[in-house]
């Protein structure tokens, strides 16, 4: 799959909103149990902030480098 750059929005542990760049990377989500072949979404990998590149976890969570404040994707 290949990776793209994207904006995307994301949320502190406080509910605060920032806009960021992100590299992300279009997946596919499981099938249903109806045969369906699942749908596309788009995964975000990396996250661009304070001039720092952070990989963004499983759960769609990270910490700031400089602040250790938990941002959600």
């Amino acid at each position: 799959m290949s990776l793209f750059e994207d904006k995307i929005t994301i949320k502190d542990d406080k509910g605060n909103e920032q806009v960021v760049k992100a590299l992300c990377e279009t997946g596919r989500s499981a099938p249903n149990l109806d045969g369906d072949a699942g749908n596309m979404i788009k995964v975000v990998k990396v996250v661009f902030i304070d001039g720092h590149e952070v990989k963004v976890g499983v759960d769609g969570s990270f910490y700031h480098p400089d602040t250790r404040v938990l941002y959600s994707v």
